[in-house]
């Protein structure tokens, strides 16, 4: 009898170690989380080559020479626009005289 017990346990832990084992065997591991990419390092913008003096005094000439041409061309523009409402007022006028005439007749 003691061995009907004896093999019967033996079944028994037998039957529970294969459960726990098939158990264990289809529970997902966990997902594993990817390590993070290292972050690019920044651009750095190359630095110029240094300017010569007389390059740099060529720029300044070439600004000065800019700016004056700037100034002429906006009195230029002023002298446009003042000769536009010059002309506006003289056709102004016409219309005037014109539509007086037509209705005169």
């Amino acid at each position: 009898m003691l061995r009907k017990w004896n093999l019967f346990a033996t079944i028994i832990v037998a039957v529970s170690v294969i459960t726990i084992l098939s158990i264990s065997a289809e529970e997902p591991e966990p997902p594993s989380i990817p390590e993070p990419e290292p972050a690019p390092a920044p651009k750095q913008i190359p630095k110029p080559d240094p300017i010569a003096e007389s390059e740099v005094d060529k720029l300044k000439k070439q600004i000065a020479d800019l700016n004056l041409e700037i100034k002429e061309l906006k009195m230029k523009i002023d002298e446009l626009n003042e000769e536009i409402k010059n002309l506006n007022q003289i056709i102004i006028e016409q219309i005037k005289v014109i539509y007086k005439w037509v209705i005169s007749r």
